[in-house]
């Protein structure tokens, strides 16, 4: 077939098809028509983590009209800072300011003096470049007009009302995650009811908690209420959730004290469930938060009876020997948790495992795991982390299982 007859949405499905944006690139410079075609592709995925990016990639949007119906993923790592705080500035032009700082709002003072010391504590300056409030508007302006996006990351962002307006005005969107966040004040922000928002699937993990006061290097006082974020796990087509204890939702939304007087709701179809412990890392600053050693509390094993429709559950913690948990999740398929957990889910049609090494000695251990195949003889993967087992516990679960390692 002559390549010129093949209509060009047929082309640009082929070029969605390929995953290499090297291959894209080739492509890209074959023709005028495919670079045209080849572009749109490329952008499916967008990443923009720094204003000298976005400064960078903004003009080919005007090259190339059309192409923002094309993208799916989008990945944020910029932001602006409000008045009265310096910082790096990238201008919509790529000038840069090193120590700008925009007229303060006299009365916003606390706030504002608040966010500063978050940013100071957290290294944020010297780690970060932000966008001028020009380039700023841009791009969010550019990033609305992206009507198909279906997946949405914000990383190391501070935010404001205007993203929550972001999140609720994308009518496509089903993926939400954040990570390494600051919230602005919460009596400042507005009320959103994210219950309407259409995702199924939302992650949050490393949130920060803004900075009240640093007494000295260890200590601080934290502004702690962030329920204008966490409240996202209300959205009611929600599948999927992935939390860490800097976003407690299972406590502090679906388990608080008045959330039946306040219309807070475990979504109905919630179907997977992952808690994750908080990673560190040397690059961040991460503080231990109120409540975090002990998380995840007892109030998870009374909202899991609120979760009638959960077919996954990932957990870093053992279950306590008297909770009863596990009956009620008459649909679970999939668990993930210390090897000492399996016992607590007798006569469950368990098709995947996976397991890692919990409380107990490795004699004890091993002794759990000859019976696992027994315990669950639907149960068709077996993963396990070698980094807590032992080579005896390794071939005891080979035998049983077809074992993937991590």
């Amino acid at each position: 077939m002559d390549p010129a007859r093949v209509p060009a949405e047929l082309w640009l499905d082929i070029f969605e098809l390929l995953v290499s944006p090297a291959d894209l690139h080739s492509i890209i410079q074959t023709s005028r028509k495919f670079h045209n075609l080849a572009v749109r592709a490329l952008h499916r995925h967008v990443i923009w983590r720094t204003p000298e990016a976005v400064v960078h990639n903004l003009p080919l949007w005007d090259a190339s009209p059309g192409m923002e119906p094309f993208v799916h993923t989008f990945d944020l790592g910029v932001s602006s800072l409000p008045g009265g705080i310096s910082g790096r500035i990238i201008e919509a032009n790529g000038e840069v300011d090193d120590h700008h700082a925009y007229p303060a709002i006299f009365n916003n003072a606390s706030n504002i003096g608040r966010l500063d010391t978050t940013l100071s504590y957290y290294n944020l300056r010297s780690k970060m470049s932000f966008a001028s409030n020009d380039l700023h508007e841009i791009m969010f302006q550019r990033i609305m007009s992206f009507s198909n996006l279906s997946t949405l990351k914000f990383h190391s962002v501070i935010f404001f009302d205007k993203h929550f307006e972001l999140i609720h005005a994308l009518p496509q969107l089903r993926s939400l995650h954040l990570e390494y966040c600051v919230f602005q004040n919460f009596s400042s922000s507005r009320v959103f009811n994210h219950t309407t928002l259409p995702i199924t699937d939302l992650t949050m993990l490393n949130l920060r908690r803004r900075i009240i006061e640093t007494l000295d290097q260890q200590h601080v006082m934290l502004e702690e209420n962030i329920e204008h974020a966490l409240t996202l796990a209300l959205a009611r087509n929600l599948r999927s959730l992935a939390i860490d204890s800097t976003a407690d939702v299972v406590k502090y939304i679906y388990g608080a004290w008045d959330a039946d007087v306040r219309g807070w709701v475990v979504p109905h179809n919630l179907e997977q469930l992952y808690i994750y412990r908080k990673e560190t890392s040397l690059e961040e600053v991460q503080l231990m938060l109120p409540g975090e050693s002990s998380f995840p509390d007892f109030t998870l094993y009374s909202v899991l009876g609120k979760m009638p429709m959960l077919t996954t559950l990932s957990t870093f913690h053992l279950a306590p020997a008297h909770n009863i948990i596990m009956p009620v999740l008459p649909l679970l398929r999939n668990y993930a948790g210390p090897v000492d957990s399996i016992e607590r889910l007798p006569g469950r049609p368990i098709q995947a495992l996976g397991l890692f090494k919990c409380g107990t000695g490795s004699r004890d251990g091993v002794g759990t795991l000859a019976n696992v195949k027994l315990m669950f003889p639907s149960s068709r993967c077996c993963r396990w982390s070698s980094r807590l087992g032992t080579m005896r516990l390794s071939m005891q679960l080979r035998h049983c299982f077809p074992v993937s390692a991590a």
